[in-house]
């Protein structure tokens, strides 16, 4: 199918792009996949003009994307090895948190002033994971950096796994880039945010962007 197609209004559509094409979804730079909706005026998302361009001239052929839900909606998930790799919980002095020397995450500014608006407003309700065999973060570098800002030695909630070196790495990869994939419903965001209000100009800002997607 090419975007000259008929669609139905709200059709959401997935299509891969040239990998030295770099375009924005989302006000996010990217460089492997992309989407856009179907509007009442024809296509709309934020993206750029040329790669558009591209679907439209047929350079470029577009998928159906499969969006899902907590229903199965047909999918038949794998047998996983479940098991839990937490061996302790607890909580643990700021100072005595040590990040990971090869933490491939790196924070801008707006994402520092974000987790601490959230910080502030919500408090800390998903425990850092640390490594129980080398004593460095697995996950929650971030707020253990701002933990460590705070004036006096804050308590940090924490739970210990048991990983090897291999499977650190991995993690460390992995846990974050995996949740990125995920995809906001429009009508739940625009219900959820008529509830929500922040006091952080920060935070304003990122709900504004979210309630401002094309999903």
């Amino acid at each position: 199918m090419t975007m000259t197609d008929t669609h139905e209004i709200g059709t959401p559509i997935k299509y891969a792009l040239f990998p030295d094409e770099p375009y924005f979804v989302d006000g996010y730079e990217s460089n492997s996949l992309g989407s856009v909706r179907i509007g009442q005026k024809g296509v709309s998302g934020k993206i750029l003009k040329s790669s558009v361009k591209l679907v439209k001239r047929g350079l470029v052929e577009p998928r159906q994307e499969q969006l899902v839900s907590d229903a199965s909606n047909g999918y038949a998930s794998p047998q996983i090895n479940w098991r839990s790799r937490i061996v302790k919980r607890g909580t643990i002095k700021a100072s005595e948190v040590t990040p990971h020397p090869q933490n491939p995450r790196k924070h801008p500014m707006f994402q520092r002033k974000v987790v601490a608006g959230s910080m502030d407003e919500l408090g800390q309700m998903k425990p850092i994971v640390i490594n129980a065999n080398n004593g460095y973060l697995v996950d929650g570098h971030e707020r253990a950096w701002l933990a460590q800002a705070q004036n006096g030695d804050v308590d940090m909630e924490a739970v210990w796994v048991d990983i090897d070196e291999s499977e650190h790495a991995k993690a460390m990869m992995i846990l974050d880039a995996s949740t990125y994939l995920a995809r906001y419903d429009g009508d739940d965001v625009t219900a959820l945010l008529a509830d929500v209000t922040t006091d952080s100009p920060h935070l304003q800002t990122l709900l504004d962007g979210l309630g401002g997607r094309e999903v």
